[in-house]
């Protein structure tokens, strides 16, 4: 009723869209890439490397529910293994006359659009439906302009997974 939590550990973001008079973007996650200076030093303690923004030169996040053979250090307990699913954790305080809505996005969303810009869009998206059209048809929308057309071309934005979740808060009256 009074706080937001976010619990993340994975290549995901969070954000949450306030309006006021700033249309106000605030994180709630961070990104777990191996190159964060906090994450990087796990990975090396544990007995790993990171090599072009890869654990061991070939993963592109330091948090996961899964890769095991990054979590097999014996002599590490599982928040300091090189890949861990020991999540960040934020609580932000609730304004409920400022609270929009929330966007949950896997990385194939956020490697071609910034976090405000994403708020924009589904903003947008939702002042302009229709009383028929239903959240997830925004973010169709929002995947036909981003998902590459080209693979080649493309240099590999818009080729990713993408999954994204919108939660919309109830206007208070």
């Amino acid at each position: 009723k009074d706080s937001i939590y976010c619990a993340n550990a994975g290549d995901s973001r969070t954000v949450l869209a306030r309006s006021s008079k700033t249309n106000q973007v605030e994180p709630l996650s961070e990104d777990h890439k191996p190159d964060n200076a906090e994450e990087k030093a796990r990975i090396e303690a544990a007995g790993g490397f990171v090599e072009e923004n890869r654990v061991n030169g070939s993963l592109n996040l330091s948090r996961s529910l899964g890769d095991f053979e990054y979590k097999s250090n014996p002599k590490k307990s599982y928040k300091e293994q090189m890949v861990t699913c020991d999540p960040e954790v934020k609580r932000v305080s609730r304004q409920p006359n400022h609270d929009e809505f929330i966007i949950l996005a896997c990385d194939g969303i956020w490697d071609c659009l910034t976090s405000e810009e994403a708020v924009t869009r589904v903003r947008k998206g939702l002042a302009e439906r229709s009383a028929k059209e239903k959240i997830n048809e925004v973010i169709e929308n929002i995947f036909d302009d981003i998902i590459a057309t080209d693979i080649l071309s493309s240099s590999g934005v818009g080729t990713d997974n993408m999954t994204c979740v919108v939660v919309e808060f109830k206007k208070k009256y």
